[in-house]
């Protein structure tokens, strides 16, 4: 599942993401700067996958962790 995996960040480190409960979920999305109609929690699992990990390569891990608390 997309929203419960591991991601490489642009300096080749990794985030864990475990954002199961709907409210997370779109929290986490929305920290991506994704929105979240187009990226549904229950479906297109590969294709959703893909995009957040292409996301992901975008900014470091620290990057990352300042986006939200829940990153």
């Amino acid at each position: 599942m997309h929203f419960y995996d591991t991601y490489k960040t642009k300096d080749d480190k990794w985030m864990a993401v475990g954002a199961l409960e709907p409210e997370f979920y779109q929290e986490f999305i929305e920290g991506l700067g994704l929105n979240i109609d187009d990226i549904e929690q229950m479906n297109n699992f590969e294709s959703n996958r893909e995009i957040i990990a292409n996301k992901f390569k975008e900014k470091t891990r620290e990057e990352w962790c300042n986006v939200s608390t829940y990153l």
